[in-house]
């Protein structure tokens, strides 16, 4: 094999970076990097929406506690 000419190297540098004109299946890595970030706000909006589930039902126990707990002192106070 022989050596590569620079200008073969910079072509083949710009299709891994770029990809390859008309060829929807070979985007480089710049078309790989938009498809983790597509991927990445699909995560991200799913670890928000149980984040959210997670505090809500943190503050619908914690409201039962305390609910409970005043039902008990009122109980004890009875006594």
């Amino acid at each position: 094999m022989s050596e590569k000419t620079s200008k073969e190297m910079v072509k083949e540098l710009y299709q891994a970076v770029v990809g390859i004109k008309d060829n929807p299946d070979d985007n480089g890595l710049i078309g790989d990097i938009r498809d983790i970030s597509k991927k990445l706000d699909i995560v991200n909006g799913r670890t928000r929406a149980n984040e959210i589930r997670s505090k809500v039902n943190q503050a619908i126990i914690g409201i039962t506690i305390l609910g409970a707990g005043g039902g008990i002192t009122k109980i004890m106070d009875l006594w």
